[in-house]
């Protein structure tokens, strides 16, 4: 379920929104295809995880 929520809010296109994402990660922008998104955000999410854990 938290993977849906991630691709549907973080990194799918909406048609009601004109082909745009809900929440744009500036850092997402400019990679070229969607498997070079999703290994950026769950590298940014471990990140994020292990910068909490310190």
């Amino acid at each position: 379920m938290t993977l849906f929520v991630a691709y549907f809010n973080f990194l799918r296109p909406h048609s009601a929104l004109e082909g745009r994402v809900p929440v744009v990660i500036p850092e997402l922008a400019d990679l070229p295809h969607m498997p070079a998104r999703w290994t950026k955000l769950i590298a940014m999410a471990q990140a994020f995880l292990q910068q909490e854990a310190a």
